[in-house]
């Protein structure tokens, strides 16, 4: 669909409007125990003068599938220094093992409808949870 102007809560009040896209797909399959728990994806972007903005493009997940976030980034910082974090909250047991996660046709748009395409660094498309990993163009 279309993207719209949209505005920020806090200084600077404008920037360049982005649309992720995420297909994600849990290592094993989720047991009733393992859908208590909430999974969330961060997406940080870096300018190479040390300025960074994190948005949350998936929260409170528990299945595997696609999600989609909109959100406005500061025009200083360009799209091309991108990390992505892991983590998930554990209501039961917080020192249960690490989940692995595979990151599947992970797309950034911008206002022009233009779109770049990432993944993650590492070979086999699996994050930690508990991690932060570098994202890299495709």
């Amino acid at each position: 669909g279309l993207l719209y102007f949209t505005t920020r809560d806090e200084a600077q009040y404008c920037g360049n409007q982005l649309k992720t896209s995420i297909r994600v797909v849990f290592e094993s399959q989720q047991n009733w125990f393992g859908k208590l728990h909430n999974h969330n994806l961060e997406i940080f972007f870096f300018s190479p003068s040390g300025e960074s903005e994190q948005f949350a493009i998936a929260s409170g997940f528990s299945e595997s599938g696609s999600y989609s976030k909109v959100f406005t980034l500061d025009a200083k910082i360009a799209v091309d220094d991108i990390s992505l974090k892991y983590t998930v909250e554990k209501f039961h047991s917080p020192w249960s093992a690490s989940e692995r996660l595979k990151i599947e046709d992970l797309t950034i748009t911008n206002d022009n409808n233009s779109s770049s395409y990432w993944q993650l660094r590492a070979p086999d498309k699996y994050i930690l949870s508990g991690t932060t990993e570098k994202l890299v163009k495709i």
